[in-house]
């Protein structure tokens, strides 16, 4: 009978060394990209939670608003004046189509008094059934008057 012989892989120290090496860049690739990933998509998605959990019925900054899609933003919003007024926007996208539909995109309805008012004059204040989007008030009056009625 024949006997069949083993083949014994004998790796070197330098080669471990360099198959270490690189499973450990591979690892640290992996947990870099992951760390991205959170800083440029979650934290800002996490800072808009907590900031619609701390402003629950309260006037919110202008400067945290895009007047554009009207929602609040987890990020410092793009200040930016048109005349004599300042207005806010998300990205550069939106400060465009601001301003070229400025006519219409200036004018908010207050929920309450249903009067036309400019955004960059009025009160600012979470939309209660809508996460993440606002309305606009010409006086914090006219907001607490419609919460009372909302209550009753």
């Amino acid at each position: 009978m024949r006997k069949k012989s083993k083949t014994v892989s004998v790796v070197s120290k330098k080669e471990k060394f360099i198959n270490g090496l690189f499973i450990s860049a591979g690892i640290l690739f992996v947990l870099l990209s992951l760390w991205f990933f959170y800083i440029d998509y979650l934290q800002e998605d996490i800072t808009k939670s907590r900031m619609i959990k701390e402003f629950a019925n309260k006037e919110l900054p202008s400067a945290q608003i895009c007047m554009y899609g009207n929602e609040i933003q987890g990020k410092p919003a793009i200040a930016f004046s048109i005349g004599n007024e300042t207005f806010y926007a998300c990205c550069k996208r939106c400060q465009r189509k601001l301003m070229n539909n400025f006519q219409q995109s200036q004018f908010a309805i207050d929920p309450f008094s249903h009067n036309r008012i400019k955004k960059s004059q009025a009160i600012v204040v979470l939309n209660q059934k809508s996460y993440g989007k606002v309305d606009y008030f010409e006086s914090i009056n006219n907001f607490i008057k419609l919460k009372e009625q909302q209550d009753e």
